[in-house]
């Protein structure tokens, strides 16, 4: 879908710089708008603007918008579903081998079904 927006002209300088930054403002703008109204994911946000997840989170930091916003109550269900669950494997052996994001992926890799199968097993305790 395209959307045009007419734009009097003497909001605009007659440089192409100043039309592309502001094309690239009035995005921003909207996909922050969207986000925080929970219209986009924060994945579907950065892929929008062509931005890093960080630097989108980075913009949500700058215009004061929340990356985790939980609503009354899902916190603390969180919470109590969390302090049941095992993270022992969960470990660093050699924190010289951290490097952010290539930590974070094999953390994920190497538990890629953990999460899940605690809660399964919790919820199998539950039904019990």
């Amino acid at each position: 879908m395209e959307l045009t927006i007419n734009i009097p002209e003497f909001a605009l300088s007659t440089r192409n710089n100043d039309i592309k930054e502001l094309k690239q403002t009035i995005k921003l703008s909207t996909v922050l708008m969207l986000y925080k109204n929970s219209k986009f994911s924060i994945e579907q946000a950065s892929n929008f603007t062509i931005l890093s997840i960080y630097n989108f989170m980075e913009e949500c930091k700058n215009n004061k918008i929340p990356i985790i916003d939980y609503k009354y109550g899902e916190l603390e269900s969180e919470i109590k579903l969390m302090n049941g669950l095992d993270f022992s494997s969960f470990k660093v052996d050699n924190f010289k081998d951290i490097d952010g994001l290539n930590y974070q992926k094999k953390i994920r890799d190497e538990n890629k079904f953990f999460i899940s199968n605690q809660i399964n097993k919790r919820s199998m305790q539950c039904k019990q």
